[in-house]
């Protein structure tokens, strides 16, 4: 039987093995205290401070070119892709006709009215593309709409 192959215990319980083992390892230890602390850590941080501040100007720049060569290019692709995809949205709205209002019995119950308005239309309604329940569309669509919408 090798030692790995059975659990390690010490008095029993096998977390004051593992504590034990911890304190066995070779871990640097510092001393808070003695002559040359003080100075030891001032020196040590003011060269840690005078360090970051040597590579906070090439950070910036670096930031800098990032946004001006990836970002702003990237903006105005999106942009134009934005405005390209809102034109051809446009055209096809002018293409499409209103749906005929069919009044099916199970569509647009309403077991409360809602709190605004005449309690029939919802919060985002839309007479153009949106019916009431009972009504219908509240405006057709003529041509020059179409094109406006």
């Amino acid at each position: 039987m090798s030692v790995f192959s059975r659990p390690i215990f010490c008095n029993g319980s096998p977390y004051k093995a593992l504590s034990f083992a911890y304190k066995r390892l070779d871990v640097v230890r510092h001393s808070s205290g003695g002559p040359h602390f003080v100075k030891h850590d001032v020196e040590n941080y003011s060269h840690n401070l005078k360090s970051g501040l040597k590579k906070a100007p090439k950070i910036a720049d670096f930031w800098k070119k990032v946004f001006f060569i990836v970002m702003v290019p990237s903006m105005i692709a999106s942009a134009y892709y934005s405005y390209q995809h809102y034109l051809e949205e446009i055209e096809h709205l002018k293409h499409r006709k209103q749906e005929d209002y069919i009044p099916y019995p199970y569509l647009a119950k309403r077991a409360h009215p809602f709190p605004w308005g005449d309690g029939n239309k919802s919060f985002f309604h839309n007479p153009y593309t949106n019916w009431v329940p009972g009504v219908g569309y509240e405006k057709l669509m003529s041509e020059e709409e179409k094109g406006k919408k």
